[in-house]
């Protein structure tokens, strides 16, 4: 009982802290973060149809970063639209937060080239090959209602929103667009009900793909987007049935295993493209449904404070957990943690959910297995990821960029988070009933996160507060090991 009476001493004591920031880490003193030096040099202006389009190739290899055609799943192309809608969501973002007109006209260009893609049906194809002729029938590139469509459906309602203040002519011809999909959303998310199982756990057909969590977190972003520019009942009756879908896939609580996560398909988590905390918080703050932000939170107290503090991971099967993959991480890991805190941050005006989403991002800069950046800020490359052998892949192609660029522009617009971003973890420790991490920037601020596994609160201790409570717990304290998480 000592050992709670101290501790809730130190949280009451943060409590009355106004967080303060270091002046080595002044943002106003700091170059820009945020570069599309890379990305535009992944870029083409092309004509596809009787438009002017831009495409983002896919992949780029160290040391020059030539194009190099994709082929995972044979002859796939070199640009798709999975990548061109993810550069026009980070240029609208760009252009909302900053004005900047040239990020205007790219995010047209990227529109231009959803528009020119999509297929009678309503759907879109992916890929476009190197002599600029359309993939119509690649395996990962076929009109069909999958992770490209979603992507690009996400991104039109985007452009949407912010092309019917500036743009009208081109905002009615993204929403005729998004008309043509929506049958094919409200087929999906409408006609499907009930449950299928897969080793015992309970999988909601009506979500995309007939149980996919996360590209149906991605769906329900869109959608959102969707809603604030044309509220309506049937948006808001999709979207409150997709988060149904979402939290039905939630497991465990902040004190008990899984600790709160998402699953993403099936019976498995993974890191790359799991917004549903990102999804939630946004449709939660949009319609005002508490139920939805409480399922978000309840994965970031639990779930992201224990990656934050005992390490990112890549996937596990939470019906067989020993089977867990640390690598490779990617971009497309850390951005949907980021976008989640941040949107929780806007949801809940809770201040703790910056500092994560800060930690989150600073495995971009070296707080990652490697001990290295994984996007350079003076180029703009984002990195290919860390592989099993804790190195950094230096290819930088279209997704690893612009994801890395989606997570920086998610904090742009709070200034005080940047310091977090040059945070490393140097210990995770349990001791008791708390496991925490200690953090150091590279003028030696400390930083602890603590998390107490009984009552389930994470808390965030700076400066004095910190080092006291390293002080009292360090001797009693062991290094956290692989059983840490299961």
């Amino acid at each position: 009982m000592k050992k709670l009476t101290l501790f809730s001493f130190f949280l009451f004591a943060r409590l009355l802290l106004i967080p303060q920031e270091s002046s080595a880490f002044d943002p106003s003193r700091r170059p820009a973060l945020i570069s599309f030096a890379h990305l535009e040099k992944l870029s083409e202006t092309i004509r596809l149809g009787h438009e002017s389009v831009d495409i983002v190739h896919v992949y780029a290899k160290y040391p020059d970063y030539h194009w190099v055609e994709a082929q995972d799943a044979g002859i796939e192309g070199t640009a798709c639209v999975d990548d061109g809608a993810r550069a026009g969501i980070l240029y609208l973002k760009e252009y909302e937060r900053s004005g900047c007109q040239k990020a205007l006209v790219r995010a047209k260009r990227h529109l231009n080239l959803i528009l020119n893609m999509q297929a009678k049906n309503g759907a879109f194809y992916n890929f476009v090959r190197s002599d600029h002729s359309i993939n119509t029938d690649g395996r990962t590139s076929r009109d069909s209602f999958d992770w490209w469509t979603v992507r690009a459906f996400c991104c039109l309602a985007h452009g949407l929103r912010v092309f019917s203040r500036c743009d009208t002519r081109f905002a009615a011809k993204l929403e005729q667009s998004l008309l043509r999909i929506l049958p094919i959303i409200r087929k999906s998310a409408g006609l499907l009900t009930g449950f299928h199982e897969e080793k015992g756990y309970k999988i909601p057909r009506w979500l995309a793909l007939e149980g996919a969590a996360d590209v149906s977190s991605e769906l329900m972003i869109g959608l959102t987007e969707y809603y604030r520019f044309r509220p309506n009942k049937e948006m808001a009756d999709l979207i409150r049935i997709l988060a149904n879908g979402l939290m039905a896939m939630q497991e465990g609580a902040t004190t008990r295993f899984p600790y709160g996560l998402f699953r993403s398909s099936g019976t498995v988590w993974h890191a790359w493209g799991n917004s549903q905390t990102q999804a939630l918080a946004y449709a939660g703050r949009t319609l005002t449904d508490f139920a939805m932000i409480g399922s978000a939170e309840k994965e970031a107290r639990g779930f992201y404070s224990r990656l934050l503090i005992g390490g990112m991971m890549k996937e596990f099967d939470i019906a067989d957990p020993t089977q867990a993959k640390e690598f490779e991480q990617i971009a497309y890991g850390i951005r949907p943690m980021v976008a989640g805190l941040t949107q929780l941050y806007r949801a809940t005006h809770n201040h703790e959910y910056l500092i994560m989403a800060g930690l989150a991002g600073s495995w971009l800069f070296g707080n990652n297995p490697a001990g290295e950046v994984v996007y350079d800020a003076t180029t703009g490359r984002g990195y290919d990821g860390i592989g099993i052998e804790k190195k950094v892949n230096l290819n930088s192609g279209a997704e690893s960029t612009i994801e890395a660029l989606l997570a920086l522009i998610e904090l742009e617009d709070f200034p005080r988070v940047r310091p977090y971003l040059f945070f490393r973890r140097v210990s995770s420790i349990s001791s008791g009933q708390l496991v925490y991490a200690e953090f150091r920037d590279p003028s030696n601020r400390l930083l602890v996160f603590v998390l107490d596994t009984i009552d389930g609160n994470a808390h965030i201790l700076e400066g004095p507060l910190a080092e006291r409570f390293l002080r009292r717990k360090k001797d009693r304290g062991f290094t956290i090991n692989a059983d840490y998480w299961f």
